[in-house]
């Protein structure tokens, strides 16, 4: 098998790039989740990587169950180059010494741009190249389940996708369709916090190989009547901020190499956005809190003194912020609009748990802890829903009305749909 014009130019852009890096790498990682098949063996899911050359790599694993194997495996810069380029040319994926290559005829996906400032294999900026089968590969690992007797038990291949890249998604059947990704991380620098809060905007730097001087950063912010700032920084310490004269509604940060002009990392925050990176945090101030109490619960606000049992209660909140404008819930305010404060441990988790189990699809939130006095509270945002129409199970969609949850008339159900330029269904399914 030879490689495709394009294949052959995209390996060298690899290679390349690993040369301009290697000196910042330790050890080569290869993690690959394998289903065995009537013919043979089929590779499902493959990440070859690079750990940072400070930290060691992770302990090897080799699990051979009798309906596929999960392997983990560090190798030198150069077994990695030849582990890619017998890939590439012809079609063979290297798993364990001494052992025969799995057939894997792969043609990489092409991409205007394969810098990415975040993916779900990497906290760090990366180069990420992704070889894809060149035939379809027939069957689905949707079902599959790895069991045996002396390994570790996963239900499905959505475990082994934490477990082994620590990340979880509702499409998680998408990542096992015989992909290659090959991560070339940059570890020069990365913005390990954007913290944005009423008239500011901090960065929090990671560099270990450079000195924070190396880089520029560029900075943007705006709110709703026009831009707050939109300056260039010297970078002179691991951190820094920008002051405002408001709380920004976008908030950007880049980070420019010196030497090469090119941008390494870049963070935004973005006011109601339905997902935030978790290095982007939104800070409330006492200032602002204040005004909550003052204000008190309303159509974008309610109180809670803790997290009871009536699980019911909460999904309906969340349900109808996603439905009408977003909104947050406080923990930790009674009805009376006093600050009791609460055990803040743990419950983010839990919250999550409950609206995972009781509403469909569940709603896009992020938490936050806020510390006033002596007391903790939490914070929990709830996102307005820019596509589907959110329910409670068995209890069928919520609005927020003032500071109540109610279920929507029929016409308000056909606004919403209207809204986000869908069609009705059957309200029976409600």
């Amino acid at each position: 098998m030879s490689p495709i014009a394009n294949d052959q130019t995209i390996l060298d852009q690899v290679l390349a790039t690993l040369k301009q890096r290697q000196d910042l790498y330790g050890a080569a990682v290869q993690t690959s989740v394998f289903m065995k098949v009537p013919v043979g063996t089929r590779n499902l899911l493959t990440v070859l990587s690079f750990t940072r050359k400070d930290t060691e790599p992770p302990e090897p694993v080799f699990l051979d169950y009798s309906n596929g194997m999960i392997i983990r495996r560090s190798v030198s810069t150069d077994e990695f180059k030849g582990i890619l380029t017998k890939l590439v040319t012809e079609g063979l994926l290297e798993f364990k010494s001494g052992e025969t290559p799995i057939a894997s005829p792969v043609t990489f996906m092409w991409q205007d741009n394969f810098r990415k400032a975040r993916s779900e294999w990497i906290k760090w900026p990366a180069d990420i190249f992704t070889l894809q089968p060149r035939e379809q590969q027939n069957g689905s690992a949707s079902y599959l389940s790895f069991v045996a007797l002396n390994a570790p038990y996963y239900p499905t291949l959505e475990q082994v996708l934490v477990s082994f890249f620590a990340f979880r998604t509702q499409g998680w059947t998408n990542y096992f369709q015989g992909q290659i990704n090959v991560v070339l991380p940059d570890y020069r620098v990365r913005i390990s916090q954007l913290t944005v809060g009423l008239g500011f905007v901090r960065t929090l730097l990671e560099s270990p190989f450079s000195k924070p001087s190396e880089f520029v950063a560029k900075v943007y912010a705006e709110n709703g009547a026009g831009a707050l700032v939109q300056e260039s920084v010297e970078v002179v310490d691991s951190s820094f901020q920008i002051n405002l004269s408001d709380r920004p509604k976008l908030a950007s940060v880049v980070l420019i190499s010196k030497a090469t002009g090119e941008k390494l990392d870049e963070k935004t925050f973005q006011e109601g956005a339905s997902w935030r990176e978790p290095e982007v945090v939104f800070e409330t101030s006492d200032q602002e809190l204040e005004q909550m109490l003052l204000i008190g619960e309303s159509e974008t606000l309610e109180f809670r003194a803790r997290l009871s049992d009536k699980t019911a209660r909460l999904a309906k909140t969340a349900v109808a912020f996603a439905n009408t404008k977003g909104g947050t819930i406080i923990f930790g305010v009674d009805d009376d609009h006093q600050i009791v404060g609460c055990d803040t441990k743990g419950i983010a988790d839990t919250v999550t748990n409950i609206l995972r189990s009781s509403c469909d699809p569940q709603p896009h939130f992020r938490s936050e802890t806020l510390r006033h006095g002596d007391k903790n509270l939490l914070l929990i945002h709830i996102a307005e829903s820019e596509g589907p129409i959110y329910t409670v199970r068995e209890l069928g969609p919520f609005i927020r009305s003032n500071a109540t949850n109610r279920t929507p008339t029929s016409r308000e159900i056909e606004f919403l749909f209207q809204k986000r330029g869908s069609t009705i269904p059957a309200l029976a399914a409600w």
